[in-house]
């Protein structure tokens, strides 16, 4: 073999390695950046967005229920606990007086109530409930300490607003109210949002919810 042809033989290795070589590196990246997007998928503690938008609060939650079996359903029941006269009724409320603590109004008529989740139920949904069993969220949707009975306007103006949002029209009410979302969200590991955890401790609340981004967990 001449020189010439020894020198050809040795470029076209190094040329040969050279391609070899890029390849292997550009799979090696396309490896790692694949991992990383998998993992990432995998540990997510945020809903997609499939879930953030698929609430459908009868499919998720339930409604009311009759658990002691006296035929008087969840709403019933807070009716008759929080009326400050003997109610009238038998399975259903009739009559009664009752304090609507976001207006301070007293109202007589159970037609003009509406029994509010403090923490609304797409609220809690977006804080968390979402990695719940439906019996979890069935039970928390009647659970007495999530409930009280207020007027329509009010309810129906709240919506499914945090505190950061809305809060109720007697002012003299804001602490308690605040409270009370505050206990709700810690006792049942639900997170609130930078907005919502800053207005509850302008508030007052000592003891915060964990912080995490709407539709995220801690």
């Amino acid at each position: 073999m001449t020189r010439r042809q020894k020198t050809r033989l040795t470029l076209a290795a190094a040329l040969l390695l050279l391609v070899l070589g890029k390849s292997l590196l550009a799979r090696c990246q396309h490896q790692d950046a694949s991992g990383t997007s998998k993992a990432s998928t995998v540990g997510s503690s945020c809903m997609t967005p499939e879930e953030r938008s698929s609430f459908d609060r009868e499919a998720l939650f339930g409604s009311w229920r009759d658990d002691d079996g006296d035929c008087r359903n969840t709403r019933a029941e807070i009716l008759q606990a929080s009326s400050s006269t003997k109610v009238d009724g038998g399975c259903s409320i009739s009559a009664g007086a009752w304090h609507d603590p976001y207006t301070g109004d007293t109202i007589r008529r159970p037609k003009d109530l509406d029994i509010d989740h403090i923490v609304p139920l797409k609220e809690a949904w977006l804080s968390g409930a979402w990695t719940w069993t439906r019996e979890e969220r069935i039970a928390f949707a009647n659970a007495p300490e999530v409930l009280l009975a207020v007027g329509k306007s009010a309810n129906r103006a709240k919506s499914d607003k945090d505190p950061a949002e809305w809060l109720p029209p007697d002012a003299s009410y804001h602490r308690e109210y605040a409270r009370r979302w505050a206990a709700i969200k810690v006792e049942h590991r639900l997170a609130a949002d930078p907005r919502e955890r800053a207005t509850l401790k302008r508030l007052g609340v000592s003891e915060l919810p964990r912080e995490a981004p709407e539709g995220c967990l801690p």
